[in-house]
């Protein structure tokens, strides 16, 4: 499809991490339109998986909700920082684990509608303690959970993160039904994300 021609750009709100913009556009059939977008970094997650069987869930509490979500570990890619970099900083900062191994699992936009940043999701493994790091706006609690219980949440509609949702299901193939052995690569791994 042709693209459409950005006319005008109006930056609405500038936070710490985002900024809000009202745009004008010209469509492929010469009409204009607003357009609000939304400029952030991307982030990247991990779907944890320990040698007893259990995926390493957070339960993070989500004000805008008012209510907790079972989440993957994860968070926002730093200036300099690759998304398997970031994965493995964000798993040990929720949870205090440390990955031995991160496998790509592929990325996401997750809201194309308003922002062009990218989720990107990792499978981890080997996991060692290490030492948590939270934020000091994130109420967290550490949650693993037994591979079935968890496909089974997830089958069963009783997860609602999209993150934690679109994680699991490309993790699947490598942990559930659990290998002999614990996770192994049973398909080739992804490419890399192309740089915007």
């Amino acid at each position: 499809m042709k693209r459409w021609r950005r006319l005008k750009s109006r930056l609405l709100v500038r936070s710490t991490l985002f900024r809000l913009y009202q745009d004008e556009y010209r469509t492929t059939r010469g009409r204009t339109v607003p357009y609000t977008r939304l400029e952030g970094p991307s982030f990247a997650s991990v779907v944890p998986v320990n040698r007893s069987g259990e995926i390493i869930f957070v339960e993070n509490y989500r004000p805008l909700l008012r209510r907790s979500l079972l989440e993957i570990p994860g968070g926002m890619i730093d200036p300099g920082e690759t998304p398997r970099e970031a994965a493995r900083r964000e798993l040990e900062e929720e949870t205090g684990f440390r990955a031995g191994r991160l496998q790509a699992l592929g990325w996401y936009y997750p809201s194309p509608h308003l922002a062009r940043h990218r989720g990107h999701l990792f499978l981890g493994t080997d996991l060692t303690r290490g030492r948590t790091h939270r934020d000091p706006d994130e109420e967290i609690r550490v949650v693993p959970m037994a591979i079935h219980r968890a496909y089974r949440l997830l089958e069963e509609g009783k997860i609602h993160q999209s993150t934690a949702m679109l994680g699991l299901d490309r993790a699947r193939p490598y942990v559930y039904p659990p290998p002999p052995g614990g996770p192994s690569s049973r398909r080739s791994a992804p490419p890399p994300a192309p740089e915007l």
